[in-house]
């Protein structure tokens, strides 16, 4: 587990990919604890680490051993955790991290949800978030149509989707996947809309 305190009364919980906490996952926490936020990223995959080119051993690590209802629920545990010490809890998550904080976002417990490129978020479109919502995926996914998941996000209360020039991963600057110019968009974006939820 990461963790940045800096006596804040609002807490950034981050959601790594499958390949665990690796220095991208380490380098968007210090981003948020240098703007004041107290920091969490709990390590779901207990310890390992992956590196890029063992996606598809990764995909299938997560997938075989711990899955998208256990990382939830432990995600949910940590929330009401951090609900205890802090008045808001936001939640950033990255592939299948953004899809574990959508399936929570779901149930209530935090203020609000930003995800990046959570592919499988559309096997979860039965239940609009209890809570704003930011997502960015890339203008193209190999697996399914972007565009109609868009539209069908969109729709629901809340909840917000840009599309970015760029491939799955466009956020990560140590993938070889990373677009640059997506990237500081949206991560721009996501400061400011966590920033406007905190204003009320």
């Amino acid at each position: 587990m990461i963790r940045h305190n800096n006596g804040s009364a609002v807490a950034v919980v981050v959601l790594h990919e499958i390949y665990g906490l690796n220095r991208h996952v380490e380098e968007v926490c210090l981003n948020w604890s240098r703007l004041g936020y107290d920091v969490v990223a709990p390590d779901l995959l207990a310890g390992r680490v992956y590196a890029y080119e063992q996606e598809s051993e990764a995909y299938r690590a997560f997938m075989e051993g711990v899955g998208f209802a256990k990382a939830a629920g432990d995600v949910r545990v940590l929330l009401d955790e951090l609900r205890t010490t802090h008045t808001q809890v936001f939640v950033v998550g990255y592939s299948i991290g953004a899809t574990i904080g959508w399936i929570v976002a779901k149930q209530g417990g935090m203020d609000g949800l930003v995800g990046y490129y959570g592919s499988r978020i559309r096997d979860y479109v039965d239940v609009p978030p209890r809570c704003p919502a930011m997502l960015f995926f890339p203008e193209k996914e190999a697996s399914f149509d972007v565009t109609r998941l868009r539209d069908e996000l969109s729709a629901m209360d809340g909840v917000q989707v840009r599309l970015f020039p760029g491939e799955h991963g466009f956020a990560d600057p140590f993938s070889g996947r990373c677009a640059t110019l997506s990237a500081k968009e949206a991560d721009g974006l996501s400061i400011s809309f966590i920033w406007g939820l905190q204003q009320g």
